[in-house]
Formats: C-alpha cells, sequence, structure tokens
C-alpha cells in the first residue's frame, strides 16, 4: 500500500451550507421585519386617513347645515354639543396624523431612529386602528340618517374599519408584539422614553402621564408571564397616549396641545368623544379644519 486513499465526506461542503442557509435565513429575516414594520406604518397612515376624512365630512356637512340659520338664536345647545363632538374628532385626527408623520420621519435611511419605529410603530398602530370604528361612529352620527345610509361614504368607512386593526396583526397580537419588544430589545424603549421626555415641563398633566406609564413598564419588566399579558393592552394604550400628547404638545398649537392633554390624560376626561373638559377653545380646534 503506497498511501492513504483520501476518503470525501461531505463535512466542508455541508459546513460551507449551513452558513449560507443561516446566512439566507437572517437576511430574510430582516427584510421580513422591515416588510411589517412597513404595512404597519401603511395601517397607521390609513387610520389617519380615514379620521381626516370622516372629521372633514362631518365638519363641512355641520357648517352647511349652520350656514342655512336664520340667526345666531338658531345655535342652540344640540349645535353646541355637535361643535364640541367636532372637536374632540379633529383632535383625534390631528394627534393620529403627527403621530404617522413622526414615524414616517423615523422610517428614513437618514433618521437614525430605527429603535423608536420598532417600538412606536407596534404601539401606535395599536391605538389609532382601536379609535378607529368608534370614530366613524361619531362622525355618522353628527351626520344622522344620511351618515347611515349605503349612499354616504361614512357608512362604508365604518364598515371597514375592523380591518384596519386585524391586517398586519390584532389587537393582541400587536399587545404582545409591544412586550416581546420591551423585553429582548430594551433599547427600543429607551428611545421611546427619550422621544416623549421632549416634551416634559410643558404641560404638568402630560409629565404625570409620563411619570405613571414609566411606573407601569417597570411592573410589567418586572411582572410574571401572565401578569404582564393582562396588562399589556392598558400599558400599550398608556403609551400611545404619551406619544401621541407629546407630539401635540411640542408641534400643535397651544389650544390644540392643551385641549388634548386634557381631554385624554385629565381627571375630568371622558370615555367618549365630545366630552371636552370645561375651558376647551373649541373655535380654535376647529379652525386647524
Amino acid at each position: 500500500m503506497t498511501g492513504a486513499v483520501p476518503v470525501y465526506t461531505g463535512v466542508d461542503d455541508l459546513r460551507r451550507i449551513a452558513r449560507d442557509v443561516q446566512t439566507r435565513t437572517a437576511s430574510m429575516t430582516h427584510v421580513l421585519e422591515e416588510m411589517i414594520g412597513g404595512h404597519r406604518i401603511v395601517r397607521i397612515f390609513g387610520g389617519e386617513a380615514y379620521e381626516r376624512e370622516r372629521a372633514v365630512k362631518a365638519a363641512n356637512a355641520l357648517r352647511n347645515s349652520m350656514s342655512k340659520q336664520s340667526s345666531a338664536s338658531a345655535a342652540s345647545s344640540p349645535i353646541t354639543q355637535i361643535l364640541a363632538v367636532l372637536a374632540d374628532l379633529a383632535l383625534e385626527s390631528e394627534a393620529a396624523t403627527a403621530t404617522a408623520m413622526r414615524l414616517a420621519r423615523a422610517n428614513d435611511d437618514d433618521a437614525g431612529d430605527e429603535h423608536l419605529r420598532r417600538l412606536a410603530t407596534a404601539v401606535s398602530k395599536y391605538w389609532i386602528c382601536k379609535r378607529g370604528p368608534a370614530h366613524a361612529y361619531e362622525a355618522m352620527e353628527c351626520l344622522g340618517g344620511n351618515g347611515y345610509t349605503e349612499e354616504f361614504p361614512l357608512a362604508r368607512r365604518y364598515r371597514e374599519q375592523p380591518v384596519m386593526a386585524v391586517w398586519e396583526g390584532s389587537g393582541n397580537v400587536i399587545a404582545l408584539d409591544v412586550l416581546r419588544a420591551l423585553h429582548r430589545e430594551p433599547e427600543s424603549y429607551d428611545a421611546f422614553l427619550a422621544e416623549v421626555s421632549l416634551a416634559r415641563g410643558a404641560h404638568p398633566l402630560l409629565d404625570a402621564h409620563l411619570d405613571r406609564t414609566a411606573a407601569d413598564v417597570a411592573l410589567i419588566l418586572a411582572a410574571e408571564p401572565a401578569d404582564a399579558e393582562r396588562s399589556a393592552r392598558r400599558l400599550v394604550e398608556s403609551m400611545a397616549l404619551s406619544l401621541q400628547a407629546a407630539l401635540l404638545v411640542r408641534h400643535a398649537p397651544n389650544a390644540v396641545g392643551d385641549a388634548f392633554v386634557a381631554a385624554r390624560l385629565g381627571p375630568d376626561r371622558g370615555h367618549e368623544y365630545g366630552t371636552l373638559t370645561a375651558g376647551t377653545d373649541v373655535a380654535a380646534v376647529l379652525d386647524r379644519w
């Protein structure tokens, strides 16, 4: 026997193929994460567009009705109440718009906000889509029977609203995704906290809410999984309101920011649209429309 005969086992090839598979899997995972995040942004913009359209249609319909009144005395209590509802719908729409625009900026390649968009996108998608059906209903009610009939677009918008929440993650799925981000990607919460903290000092109610939300996050992170899941929706809602209020306080006129904070975070806040607190500058809010 002159020498050993080499035996081909294929081990090196298998290792190379395995590394290639892992690399391609990681690449595909990254692409899928970007795609899902992008679709969530689309859903946020879709909810914002729906809310803006409903608010504008309801406001225009009311203006047309009021223009037919023969005197100022016709502006009785029902009209005053409808104005409060319209102002509240406008506040919701403006908050959704500000949130969508901030997240759109966070998705730009040069923004450096990849950690913020990871958590803020999920939080905002949950909240804006959840608020949509009630927003559509109130706008429909402002138009009365005309708003209910299929000839008007608001009835169709109301019927389509649940799709916004189901598509790219239902409420429970999104809430669990937020918990996952808090546990596995703590830098995303750090970025979220830095974003909302930019509004600290602008309104005492907002400062108090930010403190409560931070305390809730700490409790969630220390809780057992089952307890954390039970509190997930409440936490996501609190975080969404933190972001929206912070953006409006920083970028909207004072009347709009103050009205939103009082209506969503104040001790006298209501559960339905139109339950604005006393002293709200309804005219200033509606002038934005």
